[in-house]
């Protein structure tokens, strides 16, 4: 094997041969490590080493995390190799440091470090993850006079890794789970010792280290024991800068900052040089390029040249296109302007879009001073502030909003707050403040949680008036003092709207449990915004001042419903239920429905963005406490709570499953085994299923009871049925009743049988079913004739076998067509999945066998069979049948008693 072949993706070699007395140098890309506190330079396992006492020295080399240009750090995702030669004493005490590399102060963490005789891997990744947890090599390392060399190298492809000791492959199980993504975090890399940014852990190496090495590729054992063996051939070629990543086209908006970047790769030092349309920026040389303001709409070309001992190379030219603003508006989706030009009964200062007014304490009309626009407020440091807690602090408000105000204050103060949102019970807070050490006379934004102390650049407190205008977008902000983007960056995670849960704005003080930081200093001209107001607007209010907005209402509730609406409130499993509220104020007014005080999701609910708010087929899950928040830009408004209560149901699909009597509301007459309906509940619901009665054409309800007919047992014992009825007062051809019935099993078979009729009315009625959208005939032309009294039980009757719809409905539609009143219904039976029963027999008086038969609806048509021993093909056609009789369902037959025919069964012949 070719020694050059270890050139191969070679980002790193110290040889630890030479020093400056200040550095060590790396052969491979010039990342000379810095010496501290001298560590001596004696003979090593090859040429010179590195030897350390433990007690104060080590080696160094601070980083970017940006691997693609410099090599470091060597800890990817992409697979690596590290090598290095080691001897040290066995006795010194657990986890001191040979080699490291992390984040300064983050929670990155890889090292290599003693276990008495063993060395020890860690690994603690970006997320502050445990993955590897100090895995000993089963090979000795470490010996007690510390006089031993040991080579050590170690692989990772992606987490499976591979631990090699002098060559050869430990046992030790190194492998853990790597991360799909992310760029690496550390910043630092170290050779005896663990640098982190309180360096108080004493991990010093006692020991020596010579030819660390390492690879952005995994090596194969035998490269590595190429390297143990021979080292590493030099001179080794310089690589000339490498563009990797070109720098990115860019679109902004005017006042935006723009970061250019390009991934070189190459030998360190590196310089850089940016240009503009080709010509040279003066003192742009970062291997980035920050432009701050962009202040003129356009288009420019941006290019980097990189170089270093091996050569030079220039970029592709990255577009910058800056786009102009719109036409400003500032008034638009301003949320609150508080002037403060005035106090109302030195309580108060006006809010002139939302009337969010400033409650202000310990503060009089004294406290008014000239501002810079008309009078501020002035506030004295100790207890004077102006809060509000009506409406929806901004940074809750919406994800991008604008904070602009005017300040004059001194120097020096420090943990004196401006302008805030807080929480009086939680502590969370954003502000705008002074630099909380009091060091500087800069601003400092905070949020708690998210971002912590951030300061600006520029100064903005030196007794005399700023303009300060914080844009947040998300979690990118950008400061505006005096017009004048603040080149400081601001960035962190906004969070979802709510999951700070901010309750009040103040000026002058921070109201987040304690109430602290009042300030010493004037406020004057505060707006906000729930957008990103325009570099122009920002320009434009800074010369101008605020423009004197229109009032916006904030949005109140007026009406809160719930449907469906049924005399229990009942709601059952898989009903489709709808929360509407009606609200007021300036609009637009924006929805956002809760659950247990959490939102619902639009995705997988959009009506939980509107004024109704639908829940289809809900299940038990469901229930719970709902309100809305509605939202205008002058702020926001709950509801009161609405508690949804599901009943558990499935559908029954055999058996009765309905049996309801339409009775006169008055006095019902409830015949036994059946439920009652009137019209003064309509729609109801009877253990499940709902009936809802409506009229069709122009006709309206009414009721009536009878005194006739009366039972006569056995033959009549349903003479309430009959006695009170529900119906349709006009007798005009096409009038009728609508039958909804709801909350069966869907495509599901039932058998119908309706009781029709009224003394005093003859009627000739057509019936259907409608739900399926096709109308299935269920009679045509349906008689009854008041006159003629039932003797019989469900005479009367009409039905047949229906098929629920795919929501689980039926529909049924009587109308008329033709007799002297409206369409008359006593009752209604619905059996699911029905089977054709004999439900009696006897022998009667002429000695014949009584059949007594249930259909599976009224004036079904059945054939009666017979068989001496119920073998297959035994039966046949009932050919001695003396009588029959039908009562609607029912039908009595009549046959002779035989010793040849013993057994009898009756059948549909059709459906």
């Amino acid at each position: 094997m070719a020694q050059s072949s270890l050139w191969t993706n070679l980002v790193a070699y110290w040889p630890m041969d030479t020093t400056d007395g200040v550095t060590t140098p790396d052969l491979a890309l010039g990342n000379s490590m810095f010496l501290v506190n001298a560590p001596s330079l004696v003979a090593g396992q090859r040429g010179n080493c590195f030897q350390f006492n433990g007690s104060s020295q080590y080696l160094n080399v601070t980083h970017s995390t940006n691997f693609l240009a410099t090599g470091l750090p060597i800890y990817t995702t992409n697979g690596y190799t590290v090598a290095f030669w080691v001897k040290g004493t066995s006795t010194q005490s657990a986890n001191h440091i040979p080699f490291s590399e992390n984040a300064f102060s983050g929670s990155m963490l890889w090292d290599f470090n003693t276990r008495s005789t063993k060395i020890a891997v860690f690994l603690r990744n970006n997320a502050g993850t445990t993955v590897i947890n100090n895995v000993q090599s089963a090979t000795a390392v470490f010996d007690a006079a510390g006089s031993t060399w040991h080579h050590v190298a170690f692989t990772d492809a992606n987490g499976t890794c591979k631990l090699y000791i002098d060559g050869n492959l430990d046992s030790a199980n190194v492998n853990y789970t790597a991360p799909s993504a992310g760029a690496p975090a550390a910043t630092i890399t170290a050779v005896g010792d663990l640098i982190r940014a309180n360096n108080a852990n004493n991990l010093w190496f006692n020991g020596s280290v010579d030819e660390v090495m390492a690879w952005s590729r995994v090596l194969s054992q035998s490269e590595i024991q190429n390297a143990m063996n021979n080292g590493i051939p030099t001179p080794i070629p310089p690589t000339p800068p490498t563009i990797l990543a070109q720098p990115a086209n860019q679109t902004n908006s005017l006042g935006d900052r723009v970061i250019f970047s390009a991934n070189i790769f190459g030998n360190q030092p590196m310089t850089y040089q940016w240009l503009s349309n080709g010509v040279p920026i003066p003192g742009e040389t970062n291997s980035s390029l920050t432009l701050n303001n962009l202040t003129s709409p356009g288009t420019n070309f941006y290019s980097v040249t990189a170089a270093n001992i091996a050569g030079t190379n220039t970029s592709a030219s990255a577009a910058l296109v800056v786009l102009p603003d719109p036409a400003p508006n500032i008034i638009s989706g301003m949320v609150s302007y508080w002037p403060l030009n005035t106090i109302s009964n030195s309580t108060s200062t006006p809010d002139l879009v939302s009337q969010n007014d400033l409650q202000l304490t310990a503060m009089s009309n004294g406290n008014l001073v000239p501002g810079k626009f008309g009078n501020g407020l002035s506030f004295d440091g100790s207890s004077q502030y102006g809060a509000e807690t009506t409406g929806t602090p901004i940074y809750d408000l919406n994800t991008t909003y604008t904070v602009a105000l005017w300040i004059n204050g001194v120097p020096g103060i420090a943990n004196e707050q401006i302008f805030a949102n807080g929480n009086s019970t939680n502590g969370n807070y954003f502000f705008i403040g002074p630099d909380n050490t009091g060091a500087t006379s800069k601003l400092d934004i905070r949020i708690n949680p998210g971002m912590s102390d951030t300061l600006s650049t520029a100064t903005a407190l030196d007794g005399t008036w700023h303009h300060v205008v914080w844009v947040d977008q998300n979690g990118t902000g950008l400061l505006y003092i005096d017009g004048v983007l603040d080149p400081s960056v601001f960035s962190y995670g906004h969070g979802a709207l709510g999951s700070v849960l901010l309750n009040n704005t103040t000026i002058g003080a921070l109201v987040a449990n304690p109430l602290r930081d009042f300030f010493n200093g004037a406020i004057d001209d505060v707006g906000t915004w729930s957008r990103r107001l325009t570099y122009t607007e920002i320009q434009s209010i800074f010369t101008n001042g605020i423009p004197t907005p229109p009032v916006i209402i904030k949005p109140s509730v007026t009406s809160l419903t719930t449907q469906p609406g049924d005399p229990t409130n009942g709601v059952y499993q898989g009903d489709t239920v709808s929360f509407t509220v009606v609200a007021t104020g300036t609009t637009p007014l924006s929805y956002q429905w809760r659950k247990n005080g959490a939102p619902v999701s639009s995705v997988t609910n959009p009506s939980a963005v509107s004024n109704v708010f639908t829940l289809a087929k809900v299940q038990p899950a469901d229930a719970g406490s709902y309100t809305v928040v509605i939202t205008n830009s002058g702020g926001a408004v709950t509801s009161s709570i609405v508690q949804l209560t599901v009943i558990p149901y499935i559908p029954a699909t055999n058996g009765t499953v309905l049996q309801v009597e339409f009775n006169w509301a008055p006095a019902p007459a409830v015949q036994s085994g059946f439920s009652s309906m009137t019209l003064n509940v309509n729609p109801a619901t009877f253990s499940g299923p709902e009936v809802t009665l409506s009229t069709i054409g122009a006709t309206f309800f009414s009721d009536r009871s009878r005194s006739v007919p009366v039972n006569n047992p056995p033959n009549l014992t349903q003479a309430n049925l009959y006695q009170q009825f529900i119906f349709s007062t006009a007798n005009t051809p096409g009038t009728g009743i609508d039958i909804l019935l709801q909350r069966l099993a869907p495509n599901t078979t039932y058998g119908l049988t309706l009781w029709s009729y009224d003394n005093a009315n003859n009627l000739f009625a057509d019936w259907t079913e409608v739900s399926s959208g096709t109308p299935v005939t269920v009679q045509t032309g349906y008689i009854f004739t008041g006159s003629s009294q039932p003797t019989a039980d469900y005479q009367d009757t009409l039905g047949t076998l229906l098929t629920s719809s795919t929501n689980g409905q039926l529909e049924i539609q009587g109308v008329v067509d033709s007799g002297t009143a409206g369409i008359f219904i006593n009752a209604l039976r619905l059996v699911a999945n029905p089977t054709i029963q004999i439900t009696d027999t006897r022998v009667v008086a002429d000695g014949n066998l009584q059949i007594t038969v249930m259909a599976q609806y009224p004036n079904q048509t059945l054939e009666f069979q017979e068989s001496a021993d119920l073998t297959p093909g035994s039966w046949t056609v009932a050919t001695d049948i003396q009588s029959t009789v039908t009562h609607g369902p029912v039908v009595i037959v009549e046959v002779p008693l035989s010793t040849d025919h013993l057994f009898y069964r009756a059948r549909a012949t059709s459906p």
